[in-house]
C-alpha cells in the first residue's frame, strides 16, 4: 500500500520558476522568480513575487524586467479584482 504524501498548505502556496536569459536577450543569466499567496485576513490574499537574477545583468536587462512584470501585475490584478 502507498502512502499518502502529506500536504503542506505552505508548500503549495509557493512555486518557483527558473530559467535562462540568453545572450540575444541581455544574458547569459539565470533567474529565480518565486510567486507566493499570503491569506491576511477572511476575504484577503496578498500575491507577491520576487526574482533574483546571476549572471550577465545589464540595466537595460534589469529595466525591461521591471517594466514587463509590471505591466503582467496591473492586468492580473485588474482581472483578478473583476471576478
Amino acid at each position: 500500500m502507498l502512502e499518502k504524501f502529506p500536504y503542506d498548505e505552505r508548500i503549495a502556496r509557493i512555486t518557483y520558476v527558473i530559467g535562462h536569459t540568453r545572450p540575444p536577450f541581455g544574458g547569459p543569466a539565470s533567474g529565480l522568480i518565486t510567486f507566493s499567496l499570503e491569506d491576511k485576513g477572511e476575504n484577503e490574499t496578498v500575491f507577491k513575487e520576487s526574482d533574483a537574477t546571476h549572471g550577465h545583468v545589464t540595466t537595460e536587462l534589469k529595466a525591461s524586467a521591471e517594466s514587463e512584470w509590471r505591466v503582467l501585475f496591473t492586468e492580473l490584478k485588474t482581472y483578478v479584482e473583476k471576478q
